[in-house]
């Protein structure tokens, strides 16, 4: 297979690995890629061992309504934010996150990796993140970015931005 083709084959496996998000928001998910291999895979959901926001009460108070204009939404989405709106009120980490963090946590060299996201170029947040993490290369879907500061990160590393339909992927 050439280049696109693996492309189009890890984002087809990243949309997999977000099937099994709790947010009830986005379903996304990312692949650490070393050598041509998945290393490790992410998904964005609330770290390990703590319950999502649909099911926790306290998210009630965080917000400061009742159960019922919450209960089994994204409190973020009930509450009226919009992309990128309300994040500090957010019990998720993001895939992209959650894939350099499980490699980290075993052990896996990120290193001149390629980070595969089943969604538009990452956030500022991420950003930081996948460049202190040595990644070279981002594929993900076509789509803006998330703000100005996202863009001017990744120009600024040098990683390369690869970017595909949700129908390229498809076909």
């Amino acid at each position: 297979m050439n280049r696109e083709e693996w492309d189009k084959y890890y984002l087809r496996m990243a949309r997999e690995a977000g099937s099994n998000s709790k947010c009830l928001s986005r379903k996304i998910g990312a692949l650490l890629i070393q050598d041509n291999r998945i290393v490790a895979t992410g998904y964005n959901g609330p770290p390990e061992g703590v319950t999502h926001c649909g099911e926790e009460e306290a998210f009630f108070k965080v917000f400061d309504c009742d159960e019922e204009r919450i209960l089994g939404k994204c409190p973020r989405k009930a509450a009226g934010a919009k992309s990128g709106e309300m994040v500090d009120k957010c019990v998720a980490v993001h895939a992209e996150r959650n894939a350099l963090l499980t490699a980290g946590r075993y052990g896996t060299p990120t290193k001149d990796g390629m980070l595969v996201c089943y969604c538009p170029p990452p956030c500022q947040e991420c950003m930081k993140e996948i460049i202190q993490a040595g990644i070279k290369a981002i594929v993900c879907l076509n789509g803006p970015f998330y703000d100005d500061m996202s863009e001017w990160l990744i120009e600024q590393s040098g990683i390369e931005l690869r970017q595909y339909s949700k129908g390229e992927i498809l076909d």
